[in-house]
């Protein structure tokens, strides 16, 4: 018989087997060590107590993380990640974990409930479909490395701003895949682009040295631009973000497929690697 704990009220080894073995045979790796797993609570705005572990007995068969958090006037649930281990797929252990997380939204008084899917996992997207989310994008993730060759900014003056800074902006976007908001990612960077004295632009980011302090990792969140020089501010940010001289791995992080930028990025090189939708539920 399948019982519902919440994960506050297990160990976090147990936590650890319902991840790794609900992710066995996934459409990509997601299996993680201890250290990764709890630094992604506190990383990602995760919280344990509305976090559902399911059990066959003794044993953890199953899993949704979730997070809360107000988004300019909106209360928003999000699910990081739904686990079933293989052996009980297709038996309806989803459905009950995504019963007892939605009550637990509504609980919150969560006014709209989101996550992310494997564009590919169709039967997923299926379950969510039928708990009422609807898909409202489609993201990418695009990698390259190496040298890359992008246009230098012009017209545009590029300030280096702290996260939260670029939230009040009027095209901020509110509705950013959750991992990719401004007040969730952990040590970013940012940027706003100006012409004159109007901000017309922003990108969300983030440097990653060594050791020996060389940058080896660039990570894209967001890049926003406004008006008809859209194309013109984002090719700027891109240029300020990414460092087209530095030898380094770079990755966008969900950006929506049809933006300016996942087009520019393609066009300079990167690759996609994985494709999700982005799906939301009116409470």
């Amino acid at each position: 018989m399948i019982t519902l704990k919440r994960m506050s009220d297990c160990t976090w080894n147990e936590a650890m087997q319902a991840w790794n073995e609900g992710f066995q045979g996934y459409f990509a790796d997601m299996t993680m060590t201890m250290e990764r797993f709890t630094d992604r609570f506190g990383m990602e705005g995760l919280s344990p107590a509305l976090s559902v572990i399911a059990f066959d007995g003794d044993i953890p068969v199953g899993m949704i993380v979730n997070g809360i958090k107000e988004i300019k006037g909106e209360k928003v649930g999000w699910n990081g990640g739904t686990a079933v281990a293989p052996a009980y797929r297709k038996q309806g252990v989803g459905k009950v974990m995504m019963d007892f997380v939605l009550d637990v939204y509504a609980e919150n008084g969560v006014t709209v409930a989101t996550l992310e899917a494997i564009r590919e996992n169709e039967k997923a997207i299926a379950l969510y479909e039928q708990k009422g989310y609807r898909i409202f994008d489609r993201l990418v993730h695009l990698k390259q490395n190496g040298k890359l060759q992008l246009p230098e900014a012009q017209n545009f003056t590029i300030q280096p701003m702290r996260p939260p800074q670029v939230v009040p902006l009027s095209f901020y976007v509110q509705h950013a895949p959750w991992q990719t908001q401004a007040l969730n990612v952990r040590d970013a960077e940012a940027a706003i682009a100006y012409e004159g004295n109007e901000a017309v632009g922003y990108a969300l980011y983030k440097h990653m040295y060594n050791e020996q302090g060389e940058l080896t990792h660039i990570l894209l969140y967001q890049c926003v631009g406004m008006g008809a020089q859209e194309r013109e501010i984002v090719a700027s940010l891109l240029y300020h973000v990414l460092r087209s001289n530095v030898e380094c791995a770079r990755m966008a992080i969900n950006l929506p497929e049809e933006s300016t930028a996942a087009a520019l990025l393609q066009e300079a090189g990167f690759m996609v690697y994985v494709s999700q939708v982005q799906m939301r539920k009116e409470m």
